[in-house]
């Protein structure tokens, strides 16, 4: 298979370097500097593509961490998961685990410069996404690398008539 297109962001001030694969969840495959890896690999992007496996720094969304049955209920809302469908994955017990996103290849990006990146997901327009999450809205992230710090700031912005719960995180697998 040939790579991924990645973005390569630098620090202008120090030689830290962070890559992104837009086209495979917008997971951060790598966080260096001076060439020393910062960030496990584990089993790597093709892993992480195929089977969820986890690596670098993925979003988990639009949960983190698990769900406590494969039912939830959100404001008269309620959602039935089906493990293996639609993006949900599930843990050993059989519980949904790290959201819908793991390896989403539909992220636009919408902004790229030295050292900021930017790339926004409709939800809404994903029938996939929206059979886990009935909720329609854009996620948008805004990633900048400055100053020895990676900062990622996460915007939900509804778009339709109903309210977006939120719950979010990301999973920085970092190596000691």
């Amino acid at each position: 298979m040939a790579p991924l297109p990645s973005v390569v962001l630098r620090d202008p001030t120090s030689a830290l370097t962070a890559t992104f694969v837009p086209s495979a969840g917008m997971v951060c495959t790598s966080l260096s500097e001076d060439g020393v890896e910062l960030l496990g690999q584990r089993r790597g992007l093709q892993a992480y593509l195929d089977t969820g496996k986890t690596m670098g720094i993925p979003i988990l969304y639009p949960w983190a961490n698990r769900l406590s049955a494969n039912t939830y209920e959100v404001g008269g809302t309620s959602v039935t998961l089906t493990s293996g469908a639609d993006g949900v994955r599930t843990d050993e017990h059989g519980l949904p685990i790290h959201g819908v996103l793991s390896a989403y290849p539909g992220w636009s990006v919408t902004g790229q410069s030295g050292n900021r990146l930017t790339a926004q997901l409709d939800f809404g327009a994903q029938p996939r996404l929206l059979a886990s999450f009935p909720f329609s809205h854009v996620l948008a992230l805004e990633v900048t690398l400055d100053d020895r710090a990676l900062t990622v700031r996460t915007t939900v912005t509804p778009t339709g008539s109903a309210s977006v719960p939120l719950c979010f995180g990301f999973h920085p697998y970092l190596t000691i």
